[in-house]
């Protein structure tokens, strides 16, 4: 009968679990009403940072001695530091050179150009953000 004992309850009682409901605030939350369908304009759908193309402004190209110029701009995007302005003309002295942005985006790079007239034209900066989305491209002309 020893087997049988094994199957007996425990002469002790339970112990009395309850359990304790209480109210807390949610932070605002989207709830559908259906009332239509899910577009892409529904805040369901916005939940990451929006990653905008970057912008290229106050670019300038100023002499600052005999055919040496000074090339500087600013880049505006959600994170600026670090990019890569790449410029291109049909001056060899400026064609595939590059000025890497600053913290707050601003980038320069100083050129000598020749000053026999041959290296008059424009030049162009551009710049392509971490997420791949290029900048727009910006000219301006100059006369060595």
């Amino acid at each position: 009968m020893r087997l049988l004992n094994l199957f007996r309850r425990p002469d002790r009682s339970a112990p009395v679990r309850r359990a304790r409901l209480c109210l807390e605030a949610l932070p605002e939350r989207w709830v559908p009403d259906g009332t239509g369908s899910i577009g892409t304009n529904d805040p369901i759908y916005l939940t990451g940072p929006i990653d905008n193309p970057p912008v290229i402004v106050n670019f300038e190209a100023v002499e600052v001695g005999d055919g040496l110029f000074n090339i500087d701009g600013t880049v505006q995007d959600e994170d600026p530091s670090g990019l890569a302005v790449t410029f291109s003309g049909p001056q060899t002295a400026i064609n595939g050179q590059t000025a890497t942005t600053w913290s707050n985006g601003y980038f320069s790079i100083t050129v000598q150009f020749r000053t026999d007239g041959t290296d008059s034209g424009t030049i162009k900066a551009q710049t392509v953000d971490r997420a791949g989305h290029p900048s727009n491209v910006v000219r301006e002309y100059i006369t060595p």
